[in-house]
C-alpha cells in the first residue's frame, strides 16, 4: 500500500484510502442529499479513481426521500434508505 506523505493532496490521500478498502474486499456506498446532477458534477473528476469504487450511491433525488434539509432525521433518512436499497440488491 502506498503511504501518503506530508505532500500529498487531499484527493491523492482519498483515493489511496478508498482503494485500499476497495481492494481489501470492504464494500462501500455513497449517501449525499446532493441531486443526481448536483452528484455527476461533483464527482465527475474523480469517478473512476474514488467514485467508481463504491457499490451503492443514494442521492437527494431519490423519490423515497420526500423532505429535504433541515427536515428532521433527514441524515438518519439518508443513511437508513441507502443502507435498505443496499442490503435489497
Amino acid at each position: 500500500m502506498k503511504v501518503a506523505s506530508c505532500h500529498s493532496s487531499k484527493a491523492e490521500v482519498q483515493n489511496m484510502q478508498v482503494t485500499h478498502l476497495f481492494n481489501s474486499g470492504i464494500a462501500m456506498a455513497v449517501a449525499t442529499s446532493s441531486t443526481s446532477e448536483g452528484y455527476e458534477e461533483k464527482t465527475k473528476r474523480h469517478k473512476e479513481s474514488i467514485f467508481g469504487k463504491f457499490a451503492h450511491i443514494v442521492t437527494g433525488s431519490d423519490k423515497e426521500l420526500d423532505r429535504g434539509k433541515p427536515a428532521p432525521g433527514k441524515s438518519s433518512r439518508f443513511f437508513l434508505n441507502c443502507w435498505r436499497q443496499w442490503t435489497l440488491q
